[in-house]
């Protein structure tokens, strides 16, 4: 009894030398914890887990840094998302950067300073990078296995809890591909929050701040969505002809070549082959040749979300039947529709409905009883949910 004792008192003692707590909230409701230690210098430990309906990560990650901040061995361990067990390993020495996962075992040569993008990460590691990041003249770093990372300052914060006003300040980081992911830090640039209308990682006992933290957030993020709509897209005032294009007919299973295709205030007004169809004088003329034009596809599972939208697009879907989804749906449905915002035409919006317990969804209606059942369908065919 006595060893036992000392040593849940070492192991107490090591937790409590620097250690800070987060936690992971989902629907208003605690669904796992972030905690992050430090028992020496040059050693930062974390824990990570969290519960969606039965699956969810729980991940160890120790790092070591040098000197100057910069991670320089990282190992993770523990299972993924999916409960598959998972061992990432990196390290940097000699000018030589190493790293090995579930899918990955390579390793890169450079002087220059380098960030790892691990396959299994924690919410709290980006602030390392961040401190990295600031100290460059241009806030950004090359990282590996590829890319370029890069730090930018959004906006400061002032906000209160129950009579204490906390500073935070709002970043984003760009360069891992698809649009840039916003991160809170209070000002000594340590992680305070990570926010969506999913689930979200605050500091814990803040979790009263993710409404508004999210509000700001959202309207920083929309801008940048409706700026790239305004950037990527053309509505045309004229006719559109796309010539000598291969055309796929999907109702015989066959392509159909040398076609010209005119489109009128949205809609294909003629098609044929490219000799019997006469181009208006006014027509936008893209060139079809060694193209293929095909109807738009469907992707009829999908949670979505206002970052998808491009990529969508990009892969050719143009329609999306959405099967449970945060309330931010309808008004992100509802830009689509007016233009606003690239993205699929969201044909089907299903409103979440789930029984309470350990296999929750994470957002949406969370009921306890049949009477809360049948008002959360109540509440959904309100808003319309499901049009």
């Amino acid at each position: 009894m006595r060893l036992l004792a000392l040593l849940l008192f070492i192991t107490s003692s090591l937790f409590a030398a620097d250690t800070t707590r987060y936690e992971v909230i989902s629907s208003g409701k605690l669904t796992g914890k972030l905690t992050k230690w430090s028992n020496e210098a040059g050693h930062i430990g974390y824990h990570y887990e969290y519960n969606d309906r039965g699956r969810g990560p729980s991940i160890d990650v120790n790092l070591k840094t040098a000197g100057d901040g910069m991670v320089i061995e990282r190992i993770a361990k523990g299972h993924d998302y999916y409960k598959a067990p998972l061992e990432e390993i990196y390290a940097y020495a000699d000018g030589v950067a190493q790293w090995k996962n579930n899918i990955e075992n390579d390793k890169k040569a450079s002087d220059a300073k380098l960030l790892y993008s691990p396959l299994n990460g924690v919410p709290g590691e980006i602030e390392l990078a961040l401190r990295a990041l600031l100290k460059t003249p241009n806030h950004q770093l090359e990282i590996v296995p590829s890319g370029r990372l890069k730090a930018t300052h959004v906006k400061n914060h002032s906000t209160k809890l129950e009579g204490v006003t906390i500073e935070l300040e709002l970043y984003s980081f760009s360069g891992l591909g698809g649009p840039p992911e916003y991160i809170w830090f209070n000002p000594h640039k340590e992680f305070f929050g990570r926010i969506s209308g999913w689930s979200s990682t605050i500091l814990a006992g803040h979790g009263d701040l993710i409404p508004e933290l999210k509000e700001l957030q959202d309207e920083i993020e929309e801008e940048y969505f409706l700026q790239q709509a305004k950037k990527l897209t053309e509505v045309p005032t004229e006719p559109v002809a796309i010539k000598n294009v291969n055309v796929l007919d999907v109702v015989n299973g066959k392509i159909i070549k040398g076609q010209t295709v005119i489109v009128e205030n949205g809609k294909i007004s003629q098609i044929g082959k490219v000799k019997s169809i006469k181009v208006p004088a006014t027509a936008i003329v893209i060139d079809g040749a060694n193209k293929t034009l095909m109807p738009g596809l469907w992707d009829n599972h999908t949670h979505y979300d206002i970052s998808q939208g491009l990529y969508h697009l990009a892969g050719g879907v143009t329609n999306v039947k959405d099967m449970g989804n945060s309330l931010d749906l309808p008004g992100i449905k509802k830009q689509v529709d007016e233009g606003s915002l690239m993205g699929p035409e969201i044909s089907v919006m299903s409103g979440f409905i789930d029984f309470a317990g350990p296999f929750a969804g994470p957002t949406g209606k969370i009921v306890t009883s049949l009477d809360e059942g049948l008002a959360a369908v109540d509440y959904y065919a309100e808003k319309d949910i499901s049009r």
